[in-house]
């Protein structure tokens, strides 16, 4: 029963955060830093996720993601969002 339930729990976190608006997808991707909670984080990212920063970091996978990336979640207490752009439309 427990095998059954969590791919289940997963399921239902991942549709509910594709039913969410980009702002409160920002924020749920950024709290899973702030608790350093894996899980919250991974559930927002869309399949076939790939991420590329300044640093080398060419269109790599999430596994390669959570081994170069994740390990900062330690350096997160708090991260506050002044204002959240959504496709440059900065009109309330």
């Amino acid at each position: 029963m427990k095998h059954l339930l969590l791919p289940l729990l997963f399921c239902s976190v991942f549709i509910h955060a594709q039913s969410q608006s980009p702002e409160k997808i920002i924020k749920a991707y950024y709290t899973g830093y702030e608790t350093k909670d894996w899980n919250i984080l991974a559930a927002t990212l869309a399949d076939g996720f790939t991420f590329t920063s300044p640093n080398n970091d060419d269109h790599i996978s999430i596994d390669e993601y959570k081994k170069r990336c994740w390990s900062t979640a330690k350096y997160f207490k708090k991260i506050a969002f002044p204002k959240i752009i959504v496709d440059g439309n900065d009109n309330p």
